[in-house]
């Protein structure tokens, strides 16, 4: 009698990425098997009744001819599944569901079948509407009155935990508007359902904002503490993210994440009572996410090269949190649970509250003695400049933005982006009033003299950091724009916001060419390689320069060949005015 089978599963397409094709020497050791399409139908009635669900010959057919009308009707997206993985995970949540529904209850059996079936309609809308994109949302709820008729889209409801992240996200500074806290409540529901969950959308609408509210609110709401671990698979090798076996003395060493994974199995500190959060932030690239595929699957199981076997724990989960899946495969797609971040999801006018209430309640003095009066009066100044009115009317800011994303810029402009370069520029402005107060303490920054410097700061800002990363051309039409919106006139000679820096003394403009201080050379010196003669570019750019390194920002200096002599001098001069000991800058030549 046979105790050992060996069996392999493969993809049957040629060129699938992450995986090699079996050698031909191997393939004459196994019998070939084709498997055919599988009986969904009946895979679904037995799942069905194995959970208990009394009408299950009808709503099996039901949930399947759902997925595949979703499947035929709406367009193919990297992120949709309706496989039957993801009919898996619906119908094991639904006899969940239900007995959580009927428990200590006594039903007659026409009342089970309408339990039954409103279950699967909430079990459907919680599995599948968080992975559509906008346009589908119309698509699914034709579809759902179709297969289940008279039901209708059920949104996520948890009013307990709701209040608790609406209070959270005012300590956070944060916006909680009705599709964002959506979103949040969607993936506590996928995470309930999937130990595997991707988080899908462009950089900067909200996903790691919305995990980090939800896990503070779930904290908050059973007390048990979450740790959270972030990985960048990019960021290294696959050695150093799962670990290597030495081929002469077969020893194992663990890499970052099978580190991380035998240290909360090793409950050394109390792991197993506390929620753990790995989080993939970076693409999903086939040559690290497909060894994840034995990890997210119902196997649940790491096998390392030395033939050691890691379960996952039942308060681990696993995140990826990506932009595209344009590189994953159906296999990794297919086990993961998916929570979609639209565009849509963080409104324009959210960031702007968002910006403005965080500039608010952040002490920019570092002295710890509550937020400075010339912050406050500063940012009052602003405010109609910056916030919205409400959700449908616009600001100087919010049109700005708008403006600068359809501009032309050497890198691929975000909102996110955008709006970073220009909160550290405006902390500059505020950290610039501060000052001044303080050396003036009978006379501080106010009436007319705080107005004219916060507006002409705004502009200066707004400049910078929406369209420091465009042509000159580009910059001159949003300057222009700028000046239109505002009805602000340049006095001299200069046609442009960026030929003028702000004065603090008196908040009035004034030509950088007339701020470049004159040095005398040595004539021993004028030969050598580290004199830096300061121009008016130099003078503008370092200043800029100070604003975001001052706010720890990161920075790429971006031009053509031949332009690393002038960046070489940019980065002298704001060593010399911080005096930095060093600075790590990086150079992108186009």
């Amino acid at each position: 009698m046979f105790s050992t089978l060996v069996l392999l599963t493969f993809f049957p397409s040629s060129g699938y990425a992450g995986r090699s094709n079996l050698p031909d020497n191997l393939k004459t050791l196994f019998r070939s098997v084709a498997m055919v399409k599988p009986d969904s139908k009946l895979i679904a009635q037995v799942m069905f009744y194995s959970q208990g669900i009394v009408s299950a010959h009808n709503l099996s057919s039901k949930v399947v001819n759902l997925f595949k009308l979703c499947q035929s009707r709406m367009p193919p997206q990297g992120h949709y599944d309706f496989s039957l993985r993801a009919l898996k995970t619906l119908l094991i949540s639904a006899g969940s569901l239900k007995r959580k529904l009927i428990e200590d209850k006594v039903l007659e059996e026409q009342d089970i079948v309408a339990t039954e079936t409103e279950v699967l309609v909430q079990i459907a809308c919680n599995n599948i509407l968080p992975k559509l994109v906008a346009d589908d949302l119309l698509i699914f709820t034709e579809i759902l009155d179709e297969v289940f008729p008279g039901s209708s889209v059920k949104e996520m409801e948890d009013e307990k935990l709701k209040g608790i992240l609406l209070e959270i996200c005012e300590t956070l500074c944060y916006v909680p508007g009705d599709e964002w806290i959506q979103k949040i409540l969607q993936l506590e529901q996928v995470l309930k359902m999937r130990h595997g969950v991707m988080l899908v959308g462009p950089t900067g609408v909200g996903k790691s904002s919305a995990l980090e509210v939800l896990l503070q609110g779930l904290e908050k709401s059973d007390g048990i503490k979450n740790e959270i671990y972030v990985i960048d698979p990019k960021a290294m090798d696959k050695h150093t993210l799962y670990g290597v076996l030495d081929g002469t003395t077969m020893q194992w060493t663990d890499g970052v994440f099978t580190g991380l994974l035998r240290t909360i199995l090793s409950n050394q500190k109390g792991e197993a009572d506390k929620r753990h959060f790995i989080v993939f932030d970076g693409d999903v690239d086939p040559e690290w996410a497909e060894n994840l595929n034995s990890v997210l699957d119902d196997n649940k199981l790491l096998t390392l090269p030395s033939g050691e076997r890691l379960s996952i724990p039942d308060n681990l989960r696993i995140l990826l949190e990506v932009d595209s899946l344009a590189q994953a495969t159906p296999a990794t797609v297919s086990r993961c649970g998916m929570v979609w971040f639209s565009e849509d999801t963080l409104s324009m006018p959210m960031s702007a509250n968002h910006l403005f209430m965080s500039l608010q309640r952040e002490d920019l003095s570092n002295i710890n003695v509550g937020i400075p009066q010339g912050q406050t009066s500063f940012l009052d100044s602003i405010k109609h400049f910056l916030v919205p009115k409400d959700e449908e009317s616009s600001s100087l800011m919010t049109e700005s933005l708008l403006f600068a994303l359809g501009q032309n810029h050497i890198m691929k402009p975000t909102r996110e982006r955008l709006i970073t370069s220009l909160k550290a520029l405006l902390s500059k402005g505020i950290t610039k009033v501060i000052d001044y107060d303080e050396n003036h303490p009978d006379f501080p920054m106010s009436g007319d003299h705080l107005n004219k410097f916060a507006k002409h700061w705004l502009m200066h800002s707004l400049l910078w950091s929406f369209s420091g990363s465009t042509p000159w051309s580009d910059r001159q039409a949003f300057s222009d724009m700028l000046l239109q919106s505002t009805g602000l006139t340049l006095t001299g000679p200069g046609t442009s916001i960026s030929d003028y820096r702000v004065r603090v003394d008196d908040g009035e403009h004034e030509l950088w060419s007339d701020s470049v201080p004159r040095i005398e050379i040595e004539s021993h010196k004028v030969v050598s390689s580290d004199v830096v003669i300061t121009t008016t570019d130099t003078v503008r750019h370092s200043d800029v320069l100070e604003a975001w390194l001052t706010s720890r920002k990161p920075l790429i200096l971006c031009g053509p060949p031949g332009m690393y002599l002038r960046m070489k001098v940019l980065t002298n001069v704001v060593l010399q005015l911080l005096s930095y000991t060093h600075i790590s800058l990086f150079y992108r030549f186009w």
